[in-house]
């Protein structure tokens, strides 16, 4: 079995703990998330505290024992992306693209001759759809570097094990990113997350509520000749692997005025985040911190 090993340099604790727990089955691996997910649950932790707001700004008319239901199935798939790791940044690649159960993928996308800009939002496993697309077409992703050098070399390693070309989240990254693009590599860019303080933003809509979007993905709409698509790996338990499902976006919308474009995109990633609610990101403060005021104060008086 190969090992991602950075380059001169000692491999951090995570990468022996991973080594080693990539002898277990991808199911098994599930079921060791369990446990974990169990203490997030009773815990009071940011994770859980996170995820509970978030199915309150977004659900608020669902009964509160519905909620705390998909707060119990939210943090076992988090925790499953925890320790499906180990299987995915260490198993021969055969042995991890055998873990496809079925595909759901749109006309046109395998045939399409430009670029594809592949939207993934924080939806099931993205570390293993990185991982198919860079099996299927030359492959460019954006990266924002760990902090910890170890840590950050064996990340870059696992991520591009399949030929993937990691570019890093910055100005130079779009560049390249758009030279990329017009010498005919594909894209995956994870587009739901609140962009910083120096990156391209609009205000939008995102379930329902006011939230910052990036706008990196209608740039290279607009500046490269590509077709997009929205794309993810959901977890399949009946089959103990992953189903890919890949759908058209329009271009034309995408390249629109920011705030028309951020919508569309923000409703594409709905709908797929509502297919598959459990194995959305919950556990990120997507939303403004004036929203989550608003929630904390009105638990606070009910517990009064």
């Amino acid at each position: 079995m190969k090992n991602s090993r950075p380059e001169g340099g000692q491999l951090p604790f995570i990468a022996h703990a991973n080594r080693l727990l990539s002898r277990c089955s991808l199911a098994c691996l599930r079921r060791l998330a369990v446990p974990i997910a169990g203490i997030a649950k009773l815990t009071d932790n940011q994770l859980r505290r996170a995820a509970r707001d978030n199915l309150q700004l977004v659900y608020p008319h669902r009964p509160a024992e519905e909620r705390e239901k998909m707060l119990k199935d939210i943090l076992f798939n988090t925790a499953c992306a925890l320790t499906e790791t180990a299987f995915i940044w260490h198993r021969p690649m055969d042995q991890v693209l055998a873990q496809v159960t079925e595909e759901e993928i749109c006309e046109g996308f395998l045939d399409s001759q430009r670029p594809k800009l592949v939207v993934a939002p924080h939806l099931g496993n993205w570390e293993f759809l990185n991982l198919w697309l860079s099996a299927r077409m030359p492959l460019l992703s954006l990266y924002k570097p760990a902090r910890d050098p170890k840590l950050d070399c064996y990340i870059r390693a696992s991520r591009s094990r399949n030929q993937a070309e990691l570019v890093p989240t910055n100005t130079g990254g779009l560049r390249q990113l758009i030279r990329g693009m017009r010498a005919g590599k594909s894209c995956m860019v994870l587009p739901d997350q609140k962009p910083g303080r120096d990156r391209g933003k609009v205000e939008s809509e995102f379930f329902g509520l006011t939230v910052d979007s990036s706008t990196l993905v209608q740039q290279l709409s607009r500046r490269v000749i590509c077709d997009p698509f929205i794309a993810a790996a959901v977890r399949d338990f009946d089959k103990d692997g992953f189903r890919i499902i890949v759908r058209p976006l329009d271009r034309e919308r995408l390249s629109d005025e920011e705030p028309h474009a951020s919508r569309y995109l923000n409703q594409s990633i709905e709908q797929l985040a509502s297919d598959y609610p459990e194995q959305y990101q919950w556990v990120y403060r997507r939303f403004r911190n004036s929203d989550y005021r608003i929630v904390e104060t009105a638990r606070n008086s009910r517990c009064r």
